[in-house]
């Protein structure tokens, strides 16, 4: 009979008192053993949470101070970043959306001489040159749009 594969548990990282490392090494002292223990800290966000901003203070006097405006320095030029970037981008949709009818509006007219010159062919081709890329990108964007839905 097959069993499954056993996989170890992840357990949540303990909660560590301050004093806890200290106590242990004085009680490893009177025993004359050593201990080691590792402590790891995980934590979202980009500044420390304020007890170990105000453990930076008292050790490096003004350090506190320095990682929260650099902390700060950080959001504004991301911020910076992120406006320039849809700026550009709002600037190129324009410069697209102005450079396509420039180029239906040219074609159309093309399409319309050619027709009351009595060219037909060559006014459906101008036609058809007008029409085609529009449709596409309208196709394109009504896919796009399903497949983000």
């Amino acid at each position: 009979m097959n069993h499954p594969e056993r996989r170890p548990q992840r357990e949540s990282p303990a909660t560590v008192e301050p004093n806890a490392i200290e106590q242990a090494a004085a009680r490893g002292a009177e025993r004359g053993v050593a201990e080691s223990r590792s402590v790891s800290v995980e934590r979202q966000g980009m500044l420390p949470d304020p007890e170990e901003l105000a453990r930076y203070q008292r050790h490096f006097p003004g350090l506190g101070d320095r990682i929260v405006s650099w902390t700060e320095e950080e959001l504004l030029h991301r911020r910076s970043l992120e406006r320039r970037t849809v700026d550009a981008s709002i600037r190129l949709a324009s410069r697209g959306q102005a450079l396509a009818f420039l180029w239906a509006a040219g074609a159309l007219g093309t399409a319309a001489g050619l027709a009351l010159d009595g060219k037909n062919a060559s006014a459906i081709t101008a036609l058809a040159a007008a029409l085609v890329p529009v449709l596409l990108a309208f196709a394109r964007t009504v896919m796009g749009r399903n497949r983000s839905n």
